[in-house]
């Protein structure tokens, strides 16, 4: 059984969604990291859980990243892979980098078409327009920007 699914109860750990939620906002990184392992071996269906996994994922910090990116694989991975294809297509180079890293080491079979499709259009210009796979893709100036209180509140 699942945090998730326990309704509060505490898992085998002894640890409820609320705390494996809190640790994941500590400011120590090993707490940090022992939580995405929790949450990913409990396998937490929460909004909030679920927003720090794939908001952890694309950090500086490699161990965590890569923790996270395992986590929200083995609990979301539809969800996890459209949301590291949407970073791939309009984020800035570093959280670029980690969503690839994550869907190429988490999921493989998925992680070829977004990371050629980022690779067709580099170097093109705002407004321009080209076939990629067979589909007229039309280049925009628009970043996604990553602001966890927007997306945890929404």
């Amino acid at each position: 059984e699942t945090l998730a699914q326990s309704g509060g109860e505490r898992s085998a750990r002894g640890l409820t969604v609320s705390e494996v939620s809190r640790a994941l906002r500590n400011k120590s990184p090993f707490v940090r990291r022992t939580a995405v392992r929790v949450a990913g071996k409990e396998e937490i269906l929460e909004v909030e859980v679920l927003a720090k996994l794939l908001f952890e994922s694309l950090q500086d910090d490699l161990l965590i990243a890569d923790a996270a990116a395992e986590a929200a694989t083995r609990t979301w991975g539809g969800g996890a892979r459209l949301w590291w294809t949407q970073v791939l297509r309009r984020a800035d180079p570093s959280p670029r980098l980690r969503a690839a890293q994550a869907m190429a080491r988490y999921q493989p079979e998925f992680a070829l078409r977004p990371i050629l499709f980022v690779l067709s259009a580099s170097g093109k210009k705002s407004g321009a327009r080209y076939k990629f796979d067979g589909k007229e893709i039309l280049i925009v100036n628009q970043r996604l920007e990553f602001n966890l209180q927007t997306a945890v509140a929404s």
